[in-house]
């Protein structure tokens, strides 16, 4: 029987002052469901019940792009489309909002689709 887990390999989610992405799943006898990291310098084993899926929210930095382009765009996170879409603040000179179809927050590090 195959279990619905609450993440699955690949989400973005929050973990007290944390934010890092889901690179394996374990059904655990103690934790009964833990999620590890593959940048073990953050964090090795999640608990599910104090884990949160990552939301961004207004004027997060994000790493922002298309599914049809590989090169990303930092910027900060202004709002979500009904249809999904995330939006990016333009700077002061180009005022309004850019829409992309991914984003994922800015942890300090290069986004994860040119990340070696």
């Amino acid at each position: 029987m195959n279990k619905k887990h609450k993440f699955k390999i690949g989400d973005w989610i929050t973990y007290g002052d944390f934010t890092f992405q889901v690179a394996d799943i374990v059904d655990d006898v103690l934790f009964n469901e833990a999620y590890f990291t593959q940048d073990l310098r953050n964090l090795e084993h999640v608990h599910i019940n104090d884990a949160q899926l990552w939301q961004p929210k207004t004027d997060d930095y994000c790493w922002f792009r298309d599914y049809k382009t590989i090169t990303p765009v930092l910027g900060k996170f202004e709002e979500i489309k009904e249809n999904g879409f995330y939006g990016m603040k333009k700077d002061h000179q180009n005022k309004g909002v850019k829409f992309f179809q991914y984003c994922e927050p800015f942890i300090g590090e290069l986004p994860t689709n040119i990340k070696g």
